[in-house]
């Protein structure tokens, strides 16, 4: 096998960890992953890479930040930027200026990102890849969870069973390390870019200089850090033998441990010196054990950053009633997260506590922010009065940093479906109206990106700057049907339909489907869009759409209404309560004991049976059985059928031209008229009855004023009623013209059925096959002719 090159994917999300590894299938190429800024570093530490693919976004730090250090330690290392479309613009210049390879958009394009991996790869490694697409292998094993670094002891059992194992990074993030393979130490030693123990200490060491948010890396982790890689180039018997000798040591430990349980306990003294930060370094005794505690040191200090909460009593010992020998008799303590500062004096056995002493011991301490020097003087007072020492009185505290707001998305929507319990009068649920979908209108607020908020530092006693996180901004961006407004970060839709956030995505979509059907485990539907229902829409249920709906089974005693057209795949079975009415068309497998309205055409595929269905274009029934039978049957243009009636007899209207819906709109004009002349009756009387009351006197304002109103008003019911008048003559002037409607029956048209071209009828008594009805031109009379093909 050829040279190995080495790529770093660094990206707190999954899929990048998994899409661009399976876009090769050479062995030359080597994936290692890392989740974190942190851990990227660490890693870099110990391992040279040929190229770098890291997200911009690494949470506190920017990918940004790390090319900064990867310049100065790995000048040579290439870099690709994965940068999301709404910060790239910005971002752009920064990487140019840092002399990162290349930045792509995230998502990343495949082919852009291949094509740029490629050239890095021909550059290092004169063999030419082939690339395919093949499915990533995921460690589908038990996971150890391991919090400190593994142990020799856990190496060898990982080594003899072949299994996965993870870690803990610095900052918590679990690691998924690489199966540990037999001739580990063959295996390691081969690869050149591996670092030594001590070279990848050196480094990591300078980046805890270099970079400040590593100073949260202890020198114990980075030390631990090396310890994994030296465990790993250990072999088998170096292993064996250091497991020996750590079982030999814990037993010393343990024998020492009962030794010292059986001496008697020593009290806690405190001991103190000045440290190299200003800040004191202690001496623990107890049960005759010595523990050294270090000065505080910056790493330290950013640990204390976490617990912003200044408590009564920071210090974690108590101190002696008596002085201690050997321990002066005014001191000041310093709490380990810096927050506060406490005085713990001892009365003077000839002589009397000042305050220039207090300030030396400040001043040495380095204590000089927020002390309570009032405080201070009454403290020194009790002492020096009332001979009573002052064992931890806090004398000075610090101030807490603030910890920076995360960003978010502020929706106008709930992305659920809302639940309303509504209770009639007698204390009933209607449970057919308990959910309510979000609906959008085009133009609509979506939502609105809420930035983060900057962290507030703090300050420790010794004027020491504590630094809060900065919080995080959380990307957002808009997918189909949703516009982005930059200067006012908001979302916008740009159709109806239903809203919702999938990932870190908002879309809008103008079909609303139902997984399964529509019964009271949906309720009923209603939807500014169209409506794709997977099953059944049960008896009693209601679907409304502004746009089309879809229906895969059946529609049982349901009402249907569409601004669009309705899609029935398997039949309507109404139960004479069911009712479809759309004003587009209306198609069906069958349409049985129920009530359709279109404006469109009706397209039925088997049989339409005692239903009442209107078109006001036309009704085709032209598959299988293809009849029509029982019912009333109304069509504007005309009708097509296989089979009008049955030869039982069973009685059958069809209907067409548009006299039908003339009478229908002469019958709304009659009703109209009808109540305006009601109108106009009671105006008018009450128009003479202010006039007869009024007769030989003058009226005042409000009755003049009253008066005009009701003339003003009988003026306009004169005026609609003229309206009406012409209406009806228009309507009257075309329900009079002869009908061109026909109906056409293919097979066979029984007795029993009433035929109604215009306003001409026509009975049958007979069979009539392979025929066509029509009105005579010159008389009112219906005539029968031949078929004919539409």
């Amino acid at each position: 096998m050829g040279e190995i090159f080495k790529i770093l994917l660094v990206d707190d999300d999954e899929d990048i960890h998994q899409s661009i590894p399976a876009l090769f299938t050479k062995k030359e190429l080597s994936f290692d992953h890392s989740y974190s800024f942190k851990d990227s570093v660490v890693k870099l530490a110990t391992v040279k890479y040929d190229l770098i693919i890291c997200d911009f976004d690494l949470g506190v730090k920017s990918g940004i930040d790390l090319a900064i250090i990867l310049r100065k330690y790995r000048p040579n290392t290439n870099i690709f930027m994965l940068v999301a479309n709404y910060e790239y613009s910005t971002v752009l210049p920064l990487a140019k200026k840092e002399n990162i390879t290349s930045c792509y958009e995230k998502p990343y394009i495949e082919d852009s990102l291949i094509d740029g991996i490629l050239s890095i790869f021909n550059e290092n490694i004169e063999t030419s890849i082939e690339l395919s697409k093949v499915e990533t292998k995921i460690v589908s094993s038990e996971i150890l969870e391991i919090k400190a670094p593994l142990d020799d002891t856990e190496v060898s059992t990982l080594k003899k069973f072949n299994r996965p194992s993870s870690f803990k990074t610095l900052d918590g993030e679990k690691v998924i390390l690489q199966e540990v393979p037999d001739d580990i130490s063959s295996n390691l030693s081969q690869d050149k870019n591996e670092l030594s123990v001590e070279d990848s200490a050196t480094f990591l060491k300078d980046l805890v200089i270099e970079v400040d948010s590593l100073h949260e890396i202890k020198s114990s982790e980075i030390e631990d850090f090396a310890k994994v890689q030296k465990v790993q180039i250990l072999s088998i018997q170096e292993e064996e033998l250091a497991l020996e000798k750590r079982k030999e040591a814990e037993e010393k430990k343990k024998k020492l441990e009962k030794e010292e349980t059986k001496k008697d306990e020593k009290p806690i003294v405190v001991e103190e010196e000045k440290s190299d930060f200003g800040f004191s370094s202690s001496t623990k005794k107890e049960k005759g054990l010595e523990i050294d505690f270090d000065g505080l040191d910056e790493s330290r200090i950013h640990e204390a950053q976490i617990d912003s909460n200044i408590k009564s009593n920071p210090f974690e010992y108590k101190f002696a009633k008596e002085k201690p020998k050997n321990e002066p008799h005014l001191r000041v303590v310093i709490a380990q997260n810096i927050l506060s500062a406490a005085l713990v004096c001892y009365p003077l056995d000839e002589d009397h506590h000042s305050m220039d002493d207090v300030r030396r011991e400040l001043e040495n301490k380095n204590v000089n922010y927020n002390v309570d020097f009032e405080l201070l003087e009454t403290l020194i007072e009790k002492v020096n009065l009332l001979r009573q020492p002052i064992l931890g009185e806090v004398i000075a505290t610090g101030k807490a940093a603030i910890d920076g707001k995360n960003g978010y998305i502020k929706l106008s929507f709930t992305n659920t479906l809302d639940v309303e319990l509504l209770e009639t009068d007698d204390g009933k649920v209607d449970f057919k109206n308990i959910y309510k979908i979000d609906c959008v209108r085009k133009n609509d607020i979506l939502g609105e990106i809420i930035p983060p908020t900057p962290s507030i530092n703090g300050m420790g006693v010794t004027s020491f700057v504590l630094k809060g996180k900065t919080g995080k901004a959380r990307p957002i961006l808009p997918g189909k049907g949703v516009a982005f407004d930059k200067k006012s970060q908001k979302f916008y839709s740009e159709l109806d339909g239903q809203p919702f956030l999938k990932g870190n995505k908002i879309l809008v979509s103008k079909v609303y489907v139902v997984p399964n059907g529509v019964d009271y485990s949906t309720g009923n539907i209603s939807f500014v869009g169209s409506v794709h229902i997977c099953g059944d829409v049960a008896s009693g249920f209601e679907v409304e759409a502004e746009g089309d709906i879809l229906v895969e089974g059946i529609v049982e005693g349901a009402i249907l209404k569409a601004g669009g057209s309705i899609k029935i795949q398997k039949g309507f079975a109404g139960a004479d309560k069911g009712s479809i009415y759309a004003e587009g068309d209306v198609r069906c497998k069958y349409i049985s004991n129920g009530n359709v309205e279109a404006m469109g055409e009706v397209l039925v595929e088997d049989s339409i049976i005692n239903s009442a269905v209107t078109s006001h274009s036309k009704i085709k029934v032209f598959n299988k059985k293809g009849n029509i039978l029982g019912g009333l049957i109304r069509a504007k243009e005309s009708i097509r059928v296989l089979n009008l009636g049955s030869d039982f007899g069973v009685a059958t209207k069809v209907i067409v031209g548009k006299h039908f819906i003339l009478k229908e709109q002469l019958g709304e004009i009659n009703k109209s008229q009808k109540l305006n002349s009601l109108k106009m009756d009671k105006i008018s009387k009450g128009i003479q009855s202010f006039t007869s009351l009024t007769t030989g006197k003058t009226l005042d304002k409000n009755h003049l004023i009253k008066l005009k109103q009701l003339k003003s008003i009988l003026q306009k019911l004169k005026k609609d009623e003229g309206e009406f008048e012409l209406s009806k003559e228009e309507l009257l002037k075309i329900f009079n013209e002869k009908c061109r409607a026909k109906i056409f029956v293919k097979e066979n048209a029984y007795s029993g059925v009433s035929v109604q071209i215009g306003n001409t009828v026509y009975a049958l008594n007979d069979i009539f096959s392979n025929c066509s009805f029509f009105e005579d031109r010159f008389r009112a009379v219906v005539k029968l002719g031949k078929y004919e093909e539409e």
